[in-house]
């Protein structure tokens, strides 16, 4: 398990976390999207916005911004610059969990939202 804190969030089911020591320099940063959850889709150019897409996304950002999270990477794209895995926020609730329970989200086959045992 890995501290950070919540940057930005990119989609109802995607973050930004940065490091929390700042000491050495600027914190690192990684791309996670939640394992287990499927969130409605932002749409782009040629797309447009799944219903719910941005309501989803400013939900889990009023609720994670700025905020100290525990997560655990899962697994990582081939191209290596997005990573899979569960992110839980200091009071133990899983943000797949929270997002799910609020119904901006479904669990997606495979990987069920969970509870940190922590």
């Amino acid at each position: 398990m890995h501290q950070g804190i919540i940057k930005s969030v990119i989609s109802g089911d995607t973050v930004i976390l940065m490091g929390v020591d700042a000491s050495k320099g600027p914190p690192p940063e990684k791309l996670l999207s939640i394992s287990g959850l499927a969130a409605p889709r932002l749409g782009n150019k040629s797309t447009p916005d799944a219903p719910f897409s941005w309501a989803a996304r400013e939900f889990l950002r009023q609720q994670t911004i700025g905020k100290r999270v525990t997560f655990q990477v899962e697994g990582e794209a081939p191209a290596g610059n997005r990573a899979f895995g569960s992110v839980f926020l200091e009071d133990g609730n899983s943000l797949a969990m929270l997002m799910v329970s609020n119904g901006f989200a479904k669990p997606r086959a495979g990987g069920a939202p969970r509870r940190c045992a922590t």
